[in-house]
């Protein structure tokens, strides 16, 4: 009788141990590229050859889906930084490797930009225009790369990178256009940067 028991409880044992791990099996896979979270704004910057990547766009990338046409693209600005005693030429700028679903690229031939020299202890800015399909709460990310020439040229060769991610694609608040409050900030003010540049 008391084998019995035995065996009964350290079979039930045995399948609770099964079901356990078959739950660590599945909570505990890595994470896809299209799920994979790096935090809003500029992460695993490399900041190599003197180089350094700075945003100049806010965290939330806006769009307005209630007018006509609608406005579901943006500007956003990457600030280039030379730390370097001399001047860097020839130096050009990539965006790729988009993550989440809804932010891309306005148009795929523009994903090279180039700058202008930059001077000793200079800076520079390089636009590339976005898009998003709808709103969404989900982390929307992309790598920026500097080339010392056009990326897709042979020999081309990735002098500092960054990735940067947009918290969220919101829509613009239409009730609160004339309030100061919610549009306050560099956040925020990349909304109007944003209708500005479009309605050119």
């Amino acid at each position: 009788m008391q084998v019995g028991q035995h065996f009964r409880s350290l079979s039930k044992s045995l399948v609770f141990a099964l079901l356990l791990s078959t739950l660590q099996i599945v909570s505990g896979a890595p994470l896809t590229s299209a799920q994979a979270a790096y935090g809003a704004g500029l992460t695993s910057c490399t900041n190599t050859n003197s180089l350094s990547i700075t945003a100049s766009h806010g965290k939330a990338f806006y769009i307005d889906s209630g007018i006509t046409p609608k406005l579901d693209a943006g500007y956003v600005g990457y600030k280039v930084t030379n730390s370097s005693g001399s001047t860097k030429t020839s130096l050009w700028v990539k965006l790729s490797e988009f993550v989440g679903g809804k932010v891309s690229l306005a148009n795929s031939e523009d994903q090279y930009m180039q700058l202008d020299d930059i001077p000793a202890s200079g800076t520079k800015i390089v636009y590339f225009m976005l898009k998003a399909s709808g709103a969404t709460t989900t982390e929307q990310s992309h790598k920026v790369e500097v080339f010392d020439k056009r990326p897709d040229l042979n020999g081309a060769a990735v002098q500092t990178s960054c990735r940067y991610a947009f918290s969220s694609v919101k829509e613009t608040i239409k009730a609160s256009a004339n309030k100061v409050g919610d549009n306050a900030g560099s956040e925020n003010a990349a909304i109007y940067f944003e209708l500005i540049t479009n309605s050119w």
